[in-house]
């Protein structure tokens, strides 16, 4: 009996952690580090706007959309970061749209 709980106990550790490692993927799927800005703007389908300017060639841009979610209206948002022309890293960000009649 114990043994069996122990493989159903690592059969849904296993699929949890296949779960997390998907939804990674698909969070980062339209983005590559070293990216310029064109082809950032390109692959979201969107266009960036610039936020700041950095020291040191660093430039911080903010990208927002629809997030195609049916039934809701979710809005995406999106920060990114470049340096010396390149993608250096992004932070995505969800909300939930207010209706609008509120």
């Amino acid at each position: 009996m114990t043994r069996i709980l122990a493989l159903v106990c690592f059969a849904l550790l296993s699929l949890s952690t296949a779960r997390a490692t998907d939804a990674r993927a698909s969070n980062v799927a339209p983005l590559a580090f070293g990216m310029t800005q064109q082809e950032a703007s390109d692959a979201l389908g969107t266009p960036l706007v610039l936020i700041t300017v950095q020291r040191r060639g660093g430039e911080v841009y903010f990208a927002a959309r629809d997030a195609r979610v049916t039934g809701y209206p979710v809005g995406e948002r999106m920060v990114l970061q470049f340096r010396r022309g390149a993608l250096t890293g992004w932070k995505k960000d969800w909300r939930v749209n207010k209706p609008w009649f509120f």
